[in-house]
């Protein structure tokens, strides 16, 4: 412990703690005078995001320094996502399922995740990714708009033409 000015702080030559690692990759996102030393502070970001900020304490005060802290890790996970679409979309994938574990009721990462299963042809996958976020949304008593649940349809019969249900299409006359 160091005493400065009356109030006490951990010393950080003895104690390290995760989310000043969190935190100093923030600073560092938000000083990045290039592209590849703010892709870097993306990435150390996300290494660092530790989930829920002092999950299991309930306190009134936590409540917008967890919201800040989970944007924060959203916006590093997007940032990278839009700078690797194009060259890495496997590993733009893989990026999306960690927004979807940091955020796991945002549709809009689900849709994002079934476009981009769409463009690397697994097609199948889009159901299921689905009905993990039907799963999801029921923890909070909704369900998907109609406008998901339409642009999975569309996805998934545009190269099958399997329907989400499974049911096969008459055959045309």
């Amino acid at each position: 412990m160091l005493a400065e000015h009356g109030q006490y702080r951990l010393d950080p030559a003895t104690v390290d703690v995760d989310f000043w690692r969190f935190a100093s990759a923030v600073t560092a996102r938000r000083a990045a005078a290039t592209a590849q030393h703010r892709t870097d502070a993306c990435e150390a970001i996300v290494t660092h995001y530790g989930g829920t900020l002092a999950d299991g304490l309930d306190s009134e005060w936590l409540a917008a320094a967890r919201e800040a802290t989970r944007r924060d890790a959203l916006d590093a996970v997007a940032a990278l996502a839009r700078a690797r679409v194009a060259d890495d979309p496997d590993y733009t994938l893989d990026l999306l399922e960690t927004a979807r574990a940091f955020d796991p009721h945002n549709e809009l990462v689900y849709r994002d995740i079934m476009r981009l299963q769409h463009r690397l042809g697994r097609h199948d996958a889009i159901s299921r990714t689905l009905t993990l976020l039907r799963t999801r949304l029921a923890e909070l008593d909704t369900t998907p708009t109609t406008d998901t649940v339409a642009l999975a349809q569309r996805l998934r019969e545009h190269d099958t033409g399997i329907p989400l249900d499974g049911t096969a299409r008459p055959a045309a006359p």
